[in-house]
């Protein structure tokens, strides 16, 4: 159990639901948001307990109307995974439309995620490409190119931006040195 934590809200289909920063990542209250969609909290409770690690389940101490309390948490990055394990054939028919808002929120949420990191990342890849192929990176740094491939696909925004930057400094001043050292390639370092 931590400190107490200062709450966030977050308007999401005209309902409040909440976030708070634990250990540097976004967590969500779970229980505002399962009663938010007018389900009961005692089985989406259970559900948690059950796969705790699956789903990053912490108790957090946050603020509340009687004091500070006790509050099941997961990280937002497995909020809509959890959504998803919710069965809408399974709630009562008013309570439907709202399931199916949220869990549609969230698909398109990770479709969007997905075609905009694509479209914005295939002209980085492209130019990588075409340096890696140009002559001036030696066999070992297109290993560690490949390398830096392999992370960079499972890297967030932040992380990839100011890893293409990286890159691009990388190649300026291979670049430099290549022209530098003449036909001979790059020299080692």
């Amino acid at each position: 159990m931590t400190d107490r934590k200062h709450l966030t809200p977050v308007s999401f289909h005209g309902d409040t639901i909440y976030t708070v920063e634990h250990e540097g990542e976004p967590y969500a209250p779970v229980r505002p948001i399962v009663e938010n969609m007018g389900l009961a909290w005692p089985p989406q409770r259970e559900k948690l307990r059950r796969q705790a690690d699956r789903w990053g389940v912490t108790i957090i101490v946050t603020p509340s109307s009687g004091g500070s309390q006790e509050t099941v948490c997961i990280p937002v990055r497995k909020v809509a995974g959890f959504l998803a394990t919710i069965n809408h054939n399974k709630v009562k028919n008013g309570l439907r439309a709202k399931v199916l808002a949220y869990q549609r929120e969230c698909d398109d949420a990770l479709w969007d995620y997905w075609t905009r990191t694509q479209k914005r990342d295939l002209p980085v890849w492209k130019g990588l490409l075409a340096r890696a192929g140009d002559g001036t990176i030696s066999p070992s740094q297109r290993i560690r190119l490949l390398s830096l491939a392999m992370r960079f696909a499972r890297m967030g925004r932040a992380e990839q931006e100011a890893a293409a930057e990286t890159y691009a400094e990388f190649c300026r001043r291979a670049g430099r040195a290549t022209a530098q050292a003449g036909a001979g390639g790059l020299p080692q370092a």
